[in-house]
């Protein structure tokens, strides 16, 4: 099934898909898919970006749990594009990755909202906390089902990834996928990982890492999917 046209939505279906989203991939995520050790939370993106949970998360002990369950270690992501970056790190809703033993955040899941992308300073706002988190050493993944706009022309990933490289990522999606679908693994050097869309198109799976050397893929089109089905028929043929 193909990615809908957001732009058409009437006021409040955004929302409630963005928050029914979110619900599924939690729910995908700890029926299986995360390895055991790791579970899923739906949590307020005030808290989430505060600066007790960076330092919870960096002061916190580094073992790692037994990679019990779909996890993949020591692999490359299939995506479209790979960058890294080579710099070195001297309010809505948002899922979190967290570690059974201590609780640590070891990742974050974004949707995009209209609201992060309606001018200049939300779009820098948005893309400056997704670097941060990724500089203090937590893997961030951001969905993005929206078209680019004046504020971020060559979507979400560009400003991200100038937050995270001296050299910023000239090249742009494809002239006919602007759809952004991202993957930032964390490290002494972040790496991204991207897969793009069009209208009309299959949502591509994201890579979602939980440590350097392990990753689970994202079912974004299954996950999406699940969501649009509960829209109501008058609803779903505005989008369509």
């Amino acid at each position: 099934m193909p990615l809908h046209d957001w732009t058409k939505a009437p006021a409040g279906l955004f929302p409630d898909f963005h928050s029914s989203w979110l619900t599924d991939l939690k729910r995908t995520l700890n029926r299986g898919l995360l390895p055991a050790g790791y579970y899923a939370m739906a949590e307020q993106r005030a808290s989430l970006y505060g600066p007790d949970v960076l330092a919870f998360s960096m002061n916190s002990p580094t073992g790692k749990p037994s990679h019990r369950g779909n996890g993949v270690a020591l692999a490359e992501p299939h995506t479209a594009r790979r960058l890294i970056s080579h710099n070195v790190p001297t309010t809505g809703r948002a899922l979190t990755i967290r570690r059974a033993d201590g609780k640590r955040v070891v990742a974050v899941i974004e949707v995009v909202s209209p609201a992060n992308k309606d001018r200049p300073e939300h779009v820098g706002d948005f893309a400056g906390k997704i670097a941060t988190l990724v500089l203090n050493g937590i893997h961030a993944v951001v969905l993005d089902i929206l078209p680019p706009g004046r504020s971020d022309p060559d979507g979400m990933h560009p400003i991200i990834w100038m937050g995270l490289d001296t050299e910023p990522d000239v090249a742009s999606p494809p002239a006919d996928q602007p759809f952004t679908f991202a993957g930032y693994r964390a490290g002494m050097k972040p790496t991204a990982y991207l897969n793009y869309a069009a209208i009309g198109h299959e949502l591509p799976d994201v890579p979602l890492y939980l440590e350097e050397d392990l990753f689970v893929n994202i079912p974004v089109e299954q996950t999406y999917m699940m969501n649009y089905h509960e829209i109501p028929a008058a609803l779903k043929n505005v989008l369509e």
